[in-house]
C-alpha cells in the first residue's frame, strides 16, 4: 500500500494507493484514489479519479479527472466518468454530466440523464430510460420498456426531442386503486374502470349494469326534439397543427341541452351515441306509425275501388 498525499489513509489491504490529499481505501486490492476526498470502500482494481469521488466493488471507475467532482460507481465494471455521475450495478456506462445508471449494462451519456434496467440507454441530454433496453436517444425523451424478450435488439426508442414512449408487451394496466393488478393481456391498455383501448385501437367504455345508478328510462320523442335543436358543424382544435377536421356539436350547447357530463366544455364518447339510439328509437317509432298509417289510407282506397260499380 502507498500513500502519497497529505490527510490521507489506507486502512488495510493489498497494493493501494492514495494520491489525492484526503482520500481514504478502507480495503480491497489494487485501488487507487486520485482526487482529493476521494473514498474507495473495498474490493479490487477500483478507481476514484474524480474530486470527492466514491468506488466500491471490482473494476469500477469514478471520475474523469481530479477536477471532476461527486462521481459515484458501485458494483462491477461501473464507469461514471463525468461530474456528479452515477453507475450502480453491473457494467453501466455514464459519461453524461449530473447522469445516472441503475441495473445491468444501461448507458447514461447524455448530461442529466437517467437510464435503469437492462439494456437502456438514456443518451441524449434531459433523458430517461427505463425497462429492458430502452432508448431515449432524443433530447427531453422518456422511454419506458416493459418486456421479458430476450432479443438483443432495441426494444422501443424515441424518434423525436421531447416524447413520451411506453411499450408494454403484455398490455397495460391503469388504475387508481390499491391492490393486485389484474387484467386482460391482449389488450394495449386495460383500466380498474373497465374501459380499454384494444390491440386494433378500438376505445370501448365500460357500461356494465352493476356500475350504474340512478336509472332512468327515457322520452324518445323528447331526444329527438332536442336533437333537432343542435347545431351541428363542421370545424377543426385551435391547437391541432394537422388542421384535421371533425363534425359535431360544441360541448357548451350540447351541455345546455342535455345536460349529460361533468362540464359544459368536453363531450364524452358514450353520450353522443346513448343520444343517437334514443333518437333512432323515436324515428322508428314515427316510421312505423307512418307505415300504419299508410296501410289504412291503403286499405281505405281499396275499399273505395272495390265498390264502385
Amino acid at each position: 500500500n502507498g500513500v502519497s498525499a497529505a490527510y490521507s489513509s489506507i486502512v488495510g489491504g493489498y497494493n493501494n494507493s492514495v494520491s489525492g490529499s484526503y482520500g481514504i481505501v478502507a480495503g480491497g486490492a489494487n485501488n487507487e484514489i486520485e482526487g482529493q476526498f476521494g473514498v474507495i470502500l473495498s474490493g479490487h482494481d477500483n478507481t476514484a479519479e474524480g474530486y470527492a469521488s466514491i468506488a466500491h466493488g471490482i473494476s469500477n471507475h469514478s471520475g474523469f479527472n481530479t477536477s471532476d467532482s461527486a462521481s459515484i460507481a458501485i458494483g462491477i465494471r461501473n464507469l461514471a466518468s463525468a461530474r456528479s455521475a452515477t453507475a450502480i450495478g453491473y457494467e453501466n456506462d455514464v459519461r453524461g454530466v449530473g447522469a445516472s445508471a441503475i441495473g445491468y449494462m444501461n448507458e447514461a451519456r447524455g448530461n442529466y440523464g437517467f437510464a435503469a434496467g437492462s439494456g437502456s440507454h438514456a443518451n441524449a441530454s434531459q433523458t430517461v430510460a427505463i425497462g429492458t433496453r430502452a432508448r431515449a436517444n432524443h433530447s427531453g425523451s422518456v422511454v419506458i420498456c416493459a418486456t421479458n424478450n430476450s432479443s438483443p435488439a432495441d426494444t422501443i426508442g424515441t424518434a423525436n426531442n421531447a416524447g413520451i414512449v411506453m411499450l408494454a408487451e403484455r398490455g397495460m394496466f391503469l388504475t387508481n386503486q390499491f391492490g393486485q393488478a389484474t387484467w386482460d393481456q391482449t389488450k394495449l391498455l386495460n383500466t380498474s374502470t373497465g374501459a380499454y383501448l384494444s390491440n386494433g385501437g378500438a376505445w370501448t367504455n365500460t357500461s356494465d349494469s352493476t356500475r350504474k345508478t340512478n336509472i332512468r328510462l327515457l322520452d324518445s320523442s323528447l331526444v329527438l326534439a332536442n336533437i333537432r335543436q343542435l347545431t351541428i358543424s363542421e370545424w377543426e382544435y385551435i391547437d391541432d397543427e394537422g388542421g384535421a377536421r371533425h363534425i359535431g356539436p360544441m360541448a357548451q350547447e350540447f351541455h345546455s341541452v342535455f345536460g349529460l357530463g361533468h362540464d359544459a366544455t368536453s363531450i364524452s364518447t358514450i353520450d353522443p351515441a346513448g343520444v343517437a339510439l334514443s333518437g333512432i328509437q323515436a324515428l322508428a317509432a314515427e316510421n312505423d306509425a307512418l307505415k300504419e298509417r299508410i296501410r289504412v289510407l291503403e286499405d281505405l282506397v281499396n275499399q273505395l275501388v272495390e265498390a264502385q260499380p
